[in-house]
């Protein structure tokens, strides 16, 4: 229904790529769209940046899914990362009804609920869902980093069902929807129809189903996306003289690693390199990662090129060729000499004849 991937954005509207044409604006101050990401300063409600979504689509909605990658900044507190629901009525103070996802409540805790019963005196009161004003500590503890949160409300069946990472974490018996919210509705990131401070953070991606997505179909849902971001996440250089390292994990995935050459070996997260000897020509590898998110797999290759050794005169050219003495022309004290090459040589130095007068070799530094 909704889909704003971030990818590529460029000033404050964001591109609907769900093909709907609902594209969204940011407003007020601070806003950027930098790597793919929509990052939110927070601040005072009146000047923080948050994004402006179009509601048309979503009058009416019995059922609907919200699926958004988060990285939360603000800490603890009674902030909104989405918020979808009726505006504030003429005269009234707050909001009669809406759906509210906070990653962290004041309490530490993953909020995600919507409002039960109709009172625009004290909405919080209403609230249904894990993290709620009155139910402040159930559900799950905000976990650390970049996360998919995915909300199912479904009137059909009269269930809130909440997911982190694709596990769910609480469902709760509701009487109210989307559709019972009225036919004017707000939707926003980064800020409620409440006077609280904007919230701050990143928005990876976020996404809007029409209909009650199942546990199987969350699960899938995270499993596929975890694996893009990991294999996204993922590079190896693409010629190796020296060994080098490989992760392990990578967006929550698990990545082993296997070589189809001795060039390279692993050792966990450890590649280690063995040079082709001069003249056998160099080494093409071709590794080979595979990527893990519960029972979901993913395999990437990358082509690798280990360079042959250097043959003993090359490497003794290569040695000379980088020798350097300042101020040759002119030298009025003592200075050093090297006596090894970057490529292994061994530097021996003597004293032409002509200057055996002014110049000795010795072994060390002398202060003078």
């Amino acid at each position: 229904l909704i889909h704003y991937s971030f990818d590529g954005a460029e000033g404050a509207t964001i591109a609907d790529s769900s093909g709907n044409s609902y594209n969204a604006t940011i407003r007020q101050n601070g806003g950027s769209v930098t790597g793919g990401a929509l990052s939110l300063p927070g601040g005072s409600a009146g000047t923080a940046a948050y994004l402006d979504i179009p509601t048309a689509g979503l009058v009416g909605k019995k059922d609907l899914t919200v699926s958004t990658w988060l990285s939360p900044r603000s800490g603890n507190g009674n902030v909104a990362a989405a918020f979808i629901g009726a505006p504030v009525a003429s005269g009234a103070s707050y909001s009669s009804g809406y759906w509210l996802l906070n990653p962290a409540n004041p309490n530490g805790y993953v909020k995600s609920v919507v409002t039960n019963t109709t009172n625009a005196g004290a909405p919080w009161g209403t609230e249904v869902g894990p993290g709620a004003t009155n139910a402040a500590t159930t559900g799950a503890r905000t976990p650390a980093g970049l996360s998919l949160y995915t909300t199912v409300i479904s009137g059909t069946t009269g269930q809130l069902s909440v997911y982190i990472n694709g596990t769910r974490i609480a469902q709760n018996t509701i009487a109210r929807d989307v559709s019972s919210f009225g036919s004017s509705l707000v939707s926003y990131l980064g800020r409620s129809t409440y006077p609280d401070a904007g919230w701050s953070g990143l928005v990876d991606d976020y996404a809007v189903y029409s209909s009650a997505l199942s546990e199987t179909d969350v699960k899938a849902l995270y499993n596929s996306q975890a694996l893009d971001r990991a294999v996204a996440g993922v590079s190896v250089p693409s010629t190796a003289l020296t060994d080098f390292t490989v992760p392990t994990t990578s967006a929550g995935a698990t990545v082993s690693w296997a070589s189809n050459n001795a060039a390279v070996a692993f050792t966990g997260g450890a590649a280690k390199v063995t040079r082709p000897t001069a003249g056998s020509g160099d080494a093409s590898v071709t590794l080979t990662a595979t990527f893990t998110v519960g029972t979901e797999t993913r395999t990437q290759t990358y082509a690798v090129t280990v360079p042959q050794q250097l043959a003993d005169s090359e490497k003794v050219s290569r040695d000379l060729a980088a020798l350097s003495i300042q101020n040759l022309d002119n030298i009025r004290g003592n200075f050093s000499v090297p006596t090894a090459g970057a490529q292994g040589s061994t530097i021996v130095w003597s004293v032409a004849a002509a200057g055996a007068a002014n110049a000795e070799l010795r072994a060390g530094v002398r202060a003078d």
